[in-house]
């Protein structure tokens, strides 16, 4: 007897909307291809699309808002498929590998720990109202993904699936993913006469396998990273062999600080030590040592330090909030941090604007000019599902903390001032 429902999907398997040099296959095609390790060891990988994606930075002390622009490459869809089946397989190695072990608790990003980064800065916060006298040291690691190197990537994988020697079918995803090659989407669009705009609606390939051969490779559009170092973010498998990376570092840190009673936590590139205060400089030189065993830097410019005591009465402070994965803390409140909260009120204004630009520019063609209200009432106000306030809303409950929601009490009026303004500037 069948009961009608669809049979679950792999944890491993994800349509993928996007066109590219291949088409999307469904589950059952893509299984019978992935699971076979001869057909991996002898695939040959397309190039990854390739395109800069540019985030507005507010700069706080030059006052201004400044582009920052970052690689975005994404693989072809059977490329794609098999890179999430071995980073499944690979993080059920790794999670086996340190089970049990002090690291288990440090490393934070890209496992199925069920828990957000609410979760996470909280716990961290509470750890360190725990601690007491301390000191809070938040490290950034400059081009992390750019710079994780080739040999230790291929060290610790065969060391967490127990082979000296890296099969054959995982040498070919290793291969494919440390020597990776791109194109540049916007050069390959215009070489086969696309509509960037209308790129979207392309059910199947971009091209044929003739067509890329003949005017993708041959033609020049294809780089490829002869570096001995860096794997493009953002694919299947680069979160899972940036942990696998990392393993010796985060066993060293954490060694060390369990042993001066101290708390370290990673996430990503993101690494934060609380320790006693005499422990400072050890611990800052443990981490620099230990980074640069890997051939990475930290980012001096991003180092934060904060200093917590306790009062006569028992109460901790902070010399200045501590920053970490989107919150504040001051040693008795947490709060969103100022970047996230200016993050959003930008979005906010941007929002209304492209929504007064778009209901001009559909007056003209004699379409309905109405400013589509509920569309930035779900993006931006508590009467949305899944936006940024219902975020902050969460962190306020799960955090326990009111000064959360409080920091976000006028958003319902900042939307309306700036739907005003428009209108306004649009008479």
């Amino acid at each position: 007897m069948t009961t009608g429902k669809a049979a679950p999907t792999a944890a491993w398997f994800r349509v993928r909307g996007y066109p590219h040099f291949d088409h999307k296959i469904s589950e059952s095609v893509a299984s019978a291809y992935v699971t076979v390790p001869t057909k991996v060891a002898t695939h040959s990988f397309y190039p990854f699309l390739s395109y800069q994606m540019i985030t507005p930075r507010y700069k706080k002390d030059q006052g201004k808002v400044e582009d920052k622009s970052r690689p975005i490459r994404y693989a072809a869809h059977l490329d794609s498929h098999i890179f999430a089946y071995y980073a499944n397989t690979l993080l059920g190695s790794y999670e086996k590998y340190i089970c049990g072990k002090p690291l288990s608790k440090s490393v934070l990003a890209y496992r199925k720990l069920n828990k957000s980064n609410i979760e996470f800065a909280d716990q961290a916060f509470n750890d360190i109202q725990s601690l007491g006298d301390c000191v809070t040291l938040c490290f950034d690691v400059t081009g992390f993904f750019d710079n994780l190197p080739h040999s230790v990537i291929k060290e610790k994988w065969g060391e967490i699936i127990g082979s000296a020697n890296l099969p054959d079918d995982h040498y070919a995803v290793y291969k494919a993913i440390t020597k990776f090659s791109w194109a540049d989407r916007g050069d390959v669009y215009k070489m086969l006469s696309i509509n960037p705009k209308g790129a979207y609606r392309i059910k199947g390939a971009l091209c044929t396998p003739a067509v890329f051969r003949t005017d993708i490779r041959k033609k020049g559009l294809i780089s490829r990273n002869n570096e001995l170092k860096g794997i493009p973010q953002g694919s299947p498998i680069s979160a899972v062999l940036s942990n696998i990376a990392m393993i010796s570092f985060d066993e060293r840190v954490s060694q060390f600080a369990s042993d001066v009673g101290g708390l370290y936590r990673r996430y990503c590139d993101d690494i934060l030590i609380a320790c006693p205060v005499e422990h400072e400089r050890e611990a800052i030189g443990v981490i620099n040592d230990e980074i640069e065993k890997l051939g990475l830097s930290i980012n001096n410019d991003k180092t934060e330090k904060t200093y917590f005591s306790q009062d006569g009465e028992g109460a901790l402070t902070a010399d200045t909030p501590m920053q970490y994965l989107g919150f504040k803390f001051d040693g008795k409140k947490k709060f969103l941090r100022s970047k996230t909260l200016s993050r959003y009120w930008r979005r906010l204004k941007t929002g209304v604007r492209s929504a007064t630009k778009a209901a001009k520019a559909a007056k003209k063609r004699g379409e309905n000019g109405q400013v589509f209200k509920q569309e930035l009432y779900e993006k931006f106000t508590h009467l949305g599902k899944n936006n940024f306030v219902r975020y902050a809303y969460r962190a306020s409950d799960k955090m326990n903390e009111e000064a959360i929601k409080r920091q976000l009490r006028n958003h319902w009026e900042k939307l309306q001032q700036e739907l005003e303004k428009e209108a306004i500037s649009a008479k």
